[in-house]
């Protein structure tokens, strides 16, 4: 009866010494993102420094934890998903994903002729575009930006990040202007002509403009076939746009 007691005790000891789910962490290395164009200010290429976001693969919301460094001292960064949809990758896509991310972000199409703007989608041209045989339709890709940091004077990071929110584009409000005499700036060739004055922004200073109102966490369920990409915010300058400059593929539940 003793050992049977005593076997009790230890099996439960045990168990309880067992990890349980929940401390489960996903990492991945963010890698520079394929087709990097018109670069903000200067082209860094992103290809010596090192990225990682760390996240659970079962969350109420996604939260993770971005670490990274060689980024360009002082720049803000958009933190988006980006969804792929089977009509772009039969095999890795996934349209449940890409529909739930597009309607809590937005939509564009990467492989539709003009600007970056004009190959921006709304709701409604996504649900006609839809409706086309299949043989006419776009390939219409969802994404959300939902977080953004600046990084600090050494191109460094560390910061929490939550798909609580969903972004427009970023402006800022402290402004200052960039001394392209110093490093690491002076280093590069800027794309930008002397006589173009360029600014950075305070981090206190970045704030988003809101794209849905009514997101404040992603739906339930199995997200597959999505990226998470790190933007270079702009500001509305020139000498660059907004181009997305690290990636790398996530996969998580949202359960509540």
């Amino acid at each position: 009866m003793k050992k049977i007691i005593f076997g009790l005790v230890l099996t439960f000891i045990l168990v309880l010494a067992v990890p349980v789910a929940a401390g489960i962490r996903n990492f991945v290395k963010l890698e520079p993102a394929e087709n990097v164009y018109d670069e903000f200010i200067y082209d860094l290429g992103y290809s010596k420094g090192s990225a990682f976001v760390d996240y659970e693969p079962v969350m109420d919301n996604f939260k993770a934890v971005i670490s990274a460094n060689r980024l360009k001292p002082n720049f803000t960064y958009q933190v988006k998903f980006i969804a792929t949809p089977t009509c772009a990758d039969s095999e890795n896509g996934d349209d449940w994903t890409n529909e739930t991310i597009g309607y809590a972000g937005r939509w564009y199409c990467p492989e539709c002729e003009g600007t970056t703007l004009l190959q921006n989608r709304t709701d409604e041209q996504y649900e006609a575009n839809k409706l086309l045989p299949e043989d006419e339709q776009e390939c219409i890709h969802g994404y959300l930006v939902f977080d953004y940091f600046t990084a600090d004077e050494t191109g460094e990071t560390e910061t929490d990040v939550v798909s609580d929110t969903s972004y427009h584009v970023l402006y800022c409000t402290l402004p200052y202007t960039l001394d392209t005499s110093v490093e690491p700036y002076c280093d590069y060739e800027l794309k930008c002509d002397d006589d173009t004055p360029l600014f950075l922004c305070d981090a206190d200073g970045v704030f988003g403009q809101i794209e849905r109102s009514t997101f404040s966490q992603l739906t339930e369920g199995e997200y597959k076939g999505l990226k998470i990409a790190l933007t270079e915010e702009s500001f509305h300058q020139d000498c660059g746009t907004w181009s997305t400059v690290l990636w790398g593929n996530v996969e998580f539940t949202i359960d509540r």
